[in-house]
């Protein structure tokens, strides 16, 4: 069975679109979500969090979860680019 996974979050996405992508990292990459309950915030601040504000918040996964959400983040501006 395959269940679709939640958008990555954009600056537009409310605490609750935030909330389904980050239970859905969180079981998809085994990590407790408790562990990632710092990052529970709008589309738009969790976006404009740096990578260094992301590891302060969490020095385990803070730089796992800014990857995975530039990493959704640039390929949505890249197929604007080359449209």
């Amino acid at each position: 069975m395959h269940i679709a996974l939640p958008p990555t979050p954009n600056r537009a996405s409310n605490r609750e679109q935030v909330g389904a992508w980050l239970n859905a990292f969180a079981v998809a990459e085994g990590v407790p979500i408790g562990d990632l309950a710092v990052f529970q915030h709008t589309g738009r601040t969790l976006l404009s969090l740096t990578e260094q504000q992301c590891m302060a918040r969490s020095g385990r996964w803070g730089d796992v979860i800014y990857n995975a959400l530039h990493q959704g983040t640039v390929s949505i501006y890249l197929s604007i680019y080359l449209s």
